[in-house]
């Protein structure tokens, strides 16, 4: 295995701690989430770009990557993913070519309907509106062919 094979590997295991991990009262600053995620996205087909300044909450941290996840799961050509504040709320933006939000893994995500054949692939979705809701954050989702803005 090589040095660069260890550091990806290391680096998705710190993602996956906030993605999956326990929450505590604890929270992440903007430094230490923007080094998880460019420690996983630096070579991937998506970029993010955080631009909250604020430190988080860890439970809301692990509800924007899972977010974050699903949004990547749209991109099939990769793309930019921007998490932004907009006014009292916060917006994940993502921009590429070929935009998939369609199917049960979206309406999943929305609560609409729950999907029967979930893969453990794509389990984010299902996690993502679980989170959702014992956040008591209402996920809405605005698709245009070259973008779709998810805003909680």
């Amino acid at each position: 295995m090589t040095a660069s094979s260890i550091q990806n590997a290391n680096a998705k295991l710190n993602f996956f701690r906030v993605t999956f991990g326990p929450t505590s009262d604890t929270e992440l600053s903007p430094n230490e989430i923007n080094r998880i995620l460019s420690d996983v996205y630096s070579i991937a087909r998506c970029q993010v770009s955080w631009q909250l300044t604020n430190a988080i909450p860890r439970q809301e941290a692990k509800l924007l990557f899972l977010l974050i996840q699903c949004l990547e799961s749209a991109l099939p050509r990769g793309g930019e993913i921007t998490v932004i504040q907009n006014g009292s709320n916060t917006a994940l933006i993502a921009d590429g070519e070929k935009i998939n939000c369609k199917g049960p893994n979206w309406h999943s995500l929305l609560g609409k309907q729950s999907n029967p054949d979930l893969k453990a692939s794509d389990v984010h979705f299902k996690l993502t509106h679980i989170e959702s809701d014992a956040a008591s954050r209402p996920i809405t989702l605005d698709v245009s062919d070259q973008q779709v803005t998810i805003t909680l």
